[in-house]
């Protein structure tokens, strides 16, 4: 691992609608001295992407196979700077064909 990697961008795969300028902005967030886990919320909801930062990596590894992400977010709440979205992309799935086609651009 290179230590000039500061952090990670967790992303679900069943997301794909996140904008761009999102993740942008959790990128930007996360650079400024101080941010070690960067959340974006849409109306006190957390989201996804997040970006943790490289000295949190060994307690998001060490997660039981029953345990989640929301699990590590929880047990560093105090450590979290949370990003307020400007819509509820971060919140939404995709999870069935149906999902994806009413999220498909026409």
């Amino acid at each position: 691992m290179s230590p000039e990697r500061r952090g990670a961008l967790v992303a679900l795969g069943d997301q794909p609608q996140v904008r761009e300028r999102t993740v942008r902005r959790i990128v930007a967030a996360f650079v400024k001295p101080g941010a070690a886990l960067v959340v974006p919320s849409y109306q006190m909801q957390r989201g996804h992407p997040w970006l943790v930062s490289r000295a949190l990596w060994p307690d998001l590894l060490a997660l039981s196979p029953t345990q989640t992400g929301r699990d590590f977010l929880n047990a560093h709440a105090d450590q979290i700077l949370y990003l307020p979205a400007e819509d509820d992309s971060i919140l939404r799935d995709l999870d069935t064909p149906e999902d994806y086609e009413r999220q498909r651009p026409t």
